[in-house]
């Protein structure tokens, strides 16, 4: 079965926190989460995402995005990595989607 990458960008660590139970539910392998700064900090985590973030950078400093508790300057953003098998692909998408995530 094949296995495919998911990395998805989450307001709070808490979001992604739950988000992480629910995929672990779905066998998800090798879930993490990394806690960033900003949009800078993702992309320069990782040079892979500098593509993510040009497409969607106006809309992680949006205003759905940004009010409530997420405030740049306090780093309240994560970052979710994970494996997921290609059977549960699109269900996982849906479970970060619903959870809050960007993917």
């Amino acid at each position: 079965m094949n296995q495919l990458p998911i990395q998805a960008y989450f307001q709070s660590q808490t979001a992604a926190q739950s988000v992480e139970a629910k995929l672990k539910a779905l066998r998800a392998l090798d879930v993490q989460i990394d806690r960033v700064d900003s949009l800078e900090g993702i992309a320069g985590a990782d040079p892979t995402l500098s593509a993510l973030s040009n497409a969607y950078g106006a809309a992680f400093h949006s205003s759905e995005l940004t009010s409530g508790p997420y405030d740049e300057g306090q780093g309240n953003s994560s970052l979710l990595k994970a494996v997921i098998n290609e059977s549960t692909y699109e269900q996982a998408l849906r479970v970060i989607r619903e959870g809050g995530g960007v993917v």
